[in-house]
């Protein structure tokens, strides 16, 4: 037999009541939680936004972090045409017009996939409606008088173009097109660097961008980048995962600032590293020399009090020999190499960086 229920402890339910009953200390508590997941979302979106600015304006100082290969300008072209049709939507239609001349340039490949990104989305919301966007490639050669014109180098440049059959630019719109900051767009649709840093990012590479627009007549922009005679770059494309990797490696972690020292330790530590951390160089050293076990990579800031992270890299390198090397800052290229290009072999992770960045950057130096 059931025991009686004291009718004291019994809240009924009205069918007009929206909800089953909670009690206000769970109701507050519920709250609590949704205003820490709102406040953390918010921050991650400002700081990936905020990391984003200072790319866009690192890349328009050039002072931007380059890794140049030799790559074939028509297989970047293919490999991004699927992606570029799914960006612009079904009422556009994305023409690859790709000339079969040799068409090997010199760039660091993520910072091209940038500049074409940005001038696809620019083509995209310039045209109204329906409309038509071309990815054309072709070689052309640049004479001594243009290219002192032009602040590039004489001879054969492969280039690529970017064509759409939207409004066009009035001139005055055109001559300002890759001024920092200038934009057409309504408030919160556009920064305005966008183009400066196509400018940038073409211009530490060698290479020049010319527009050639009209009212009604859609706009094309060129990117002429000088060939390359190398052979191409071997590259091994990773398979995507929808996880960052996993590791059982021992890791060296110097980072002068508390806040991402902690996070970096956090996040590696989880996917299955052993890490050991250190918050400059002294005490970094201090550390290895204590731990008996192989380490076998030394993830470093670049710029830190007392000693540099290049210092270190030297000293560490010297304890141990094998130790592969993954450089990181939110400072320019100049702490690192000359004109903002890093040397041949060396590993940079840019800040600020996502958790999943850094897990797939210690898992590419790792199996390099």
């Amino acid at each position: 037999m059931a025991a009686p229920v004291d009718p004291r402890h019994v809240r009924f339910r009205h069918q007009s009541d929206p909800v089953p009953f909670q009690p206000k200390w769970q109701i507050a508590l519920g709250q609590i939680r949704r205003s820490h997941f709102l406040n953390l979302t918010a921050a991650t979106e400002t700081a990936r936004r905020g990391g984003a600015l200072t790319q866009n304006l690192l890349a328009f100082a050039r002072k931007q972090i380059v890794h140049p290969t030799v790559v074939a300008l028509n297989q970047i072209m293919e490999g991004m045409a699927p992606m570029v049709r799914r960006l612009v939507g079904e009422n556009l239609e994305v023409k690859l017009a790709l000339a079969k001349t040799p068409d090997r340039v010199k760039v660091d490949v993520g910072s091209l996939e940038q500049v074409i990104m940005n001038l696809v989305v620019n083509a995209r919301d310039a045209v109204v409606g329906t409309g038509r966007i071309t990815l054309e490639t072709g070689v052309v050669r640049i004479g001594a008088d243009d290219a002192r014109d032009r602040g590039t180098t004489p001879g054969e440049h492969v280039f690529f173009a970017i064509t759409d059959t939207g409004t066009g630019m009035s001139p005055e719109v055109a001559a300002r097109a890759f001024e920092p900051f200038f934009t057409t767009k309504p408030v919160g649709k556009g920064t305005g660097l966008g183009l400066a840093m196509c400018e940038g990012i073409v211009r530490q590479a060698g290479g020049h961008i010319t527009l050639e627009s009209g009212p009604g007549r859609g706009s094309t922009f060129r990117v002429f980048l000088p060939r390359a005679v190398d052979e191409l770059s071997a590259t091994t494309p990773r398979a995507p995962a929808s996880s960052p990797a996993r590791g059982r490696e021992t890791l060296l972690l110097v980072e002068d600032e508390p806040l991402i020292l902690r996070m970096a330790q956090r996040v590696l530590g989880e996917l299955g590293y052993t890490v050991l951390a250190a918050c400059d160089g002294n005490e970094a050293l201090g550390v290895l020399e204590k731990h008996a076990g192989k380490v076998q990579l030394l993830i470093t800031d670049v710029v830190m009090p007392k000693m540099s992270g290049r210092e270190l890299a030297s000293r560490v390198i010297a304890l141990r020999p094998d130790i592969r090397v993954l450089y990181s800052s939110g400072y320019t290229a100049d702490a690192i190499g000359e004109d903002g290009v890093l040397g041949e072999g060396i590993n940079f992770l840019a800040k600020p960086y996502l958790p999943s960045t850094l897990a797939d950057a210690v898992r590419e130096v790792l199996d390099k």
